[in-house]
């Protein structure tokens, strides 16, 4: 869902001389705001998720996570994503080379952001190469619904 605003931006300048003091009006304009309402994604059982999306056919990698949940303990630990003709497995353990929570993976898990975003948005951290093949392994086009409720 988009909203449609518009807000209007004034610069103003005090001037302050001995004696006087005025305000002078130095810019103005009308900006076009766009507010995007996203739905939201819960990651109820990590192995299974991350099994049954789609993955890039000609991508051939390993990713080594580091999650953590607060509520569902069975998603807290260390996975290895194997991704291989389109496929995704899920084993316990590897290095956790990338670490992030639950909440962290759902907006990589669909596409919404990329590894490279969450952690500039403090949501992942880890290695660049474990950045750049999660990035490539949920790449895709960001996800929408045509309902809104």
């Amino acid at each position: 869902m988009s909203l449609k605003r518009q807000i209007r931006i004034a610069l103003l300048l005090d001037t302050r001389t001995p004696g006087k003091t005025g305000r002078v009006l130095l810019f103005c304009t009308d900006i076009d705001l766009d507010a995007v309402e996203r739905w939201m994604l819960r990651i109820v059982d990590v192995k299974a998720a991350l099994e049954q999306r789609g993955y890039p056919a000609q991508l051939q990698a390993e990713l080594h996570l580091e999650l953590s949940d607060d509520v569902i303990p069975e998603n807290t630990g260390r996975f290895v994503l194997t991704v291989a003709d389109g496929q995704g497995a899920v084993s316990p353990g590897g290095s956790g080379e990338l670490k992030l929570d639950i909440g962290g993976l759902a907006p990589l898990y669909t596409g919404l952001f990329n590894a490279h975003q969450l952690q500039m948005m403090g949501l992942l951290s880890g290695s660049a190469a474990g950045r750049a093949i999660a990035t490539q392994m949920f790449a895709g086009i960001p996800p929408w619904t045509s309902d809104f409720f």
